[in-house]
């Protein structure tokens, strides 16, 4: 790689950094936002709420239930895999389909485990997704499959 490769690399980080934003998210300031420049498998920006609780010596992390947007169509085996994923990252799903982290780990650590299991969830719908399409696709019929062909060669 060139000194140039490098600069303009880094310059790319520089600017996906700029544009992450930490604002609050409530009137009295105890709840933030963190939006990240970064889409999840719906077209919405990662967003992670942080807040301490009253009376509480943790600070949670929460999606406010955007990462498993998609969870009421999943089966219990794509439920569980979910979880057990989560769980990898020391983060939790709960009931109300909200995305949890309450450990005692400093927060920068948090962040990137809640980051990288969000990224991971995010690939997995976006598998599924993929999955579906191919099964649909495969249950069409040969004379659907054609005039959809046809139709993408003329451009209509």
């Amino acid at each position: 790689m060139t000194a140039f490769e490098a600069k303009k690399i880094a310059g790319s980080l520089a600017i996906f950094a700029a544009k992450a934003k930490a604002v609050k998210a409530d009137a009295e300031g105890g709840i933030w936002r963190v939006t990240l420049p970064v889409q999840d498998h719906n077209g919405r920006d990662f967003r992670v709420y942080i807040w301490h609780p009253f009376r509480s010596k943790k600070i949670v992390l929460s999606d406010a239930g955007s990462m498993v947007l998609g969870i009421r169509e999943l089966g219990t085996p794509q439920l569980k895999a979910i979880q057990s994923l989560l769980a990898s990252y020391g983060l939790k799903l709960m009931e109300d389909k909200t995305v949890m982290e309450k450990t005692d780990r400093p927060i920068p650590l948090r962040m990137m485990s809640y980051l990288q299991a969000w990224c991971a969830v995010d690939g997995m719908f976006r598998a599924w997704e993929a999955v579906k399409k191919e099964t649909r696709d495969a249950l069409r019929s040969p004379e659907r499959q054609r005039r959809d062909a046809e139709d993408l060669r003329s451009g209509s």
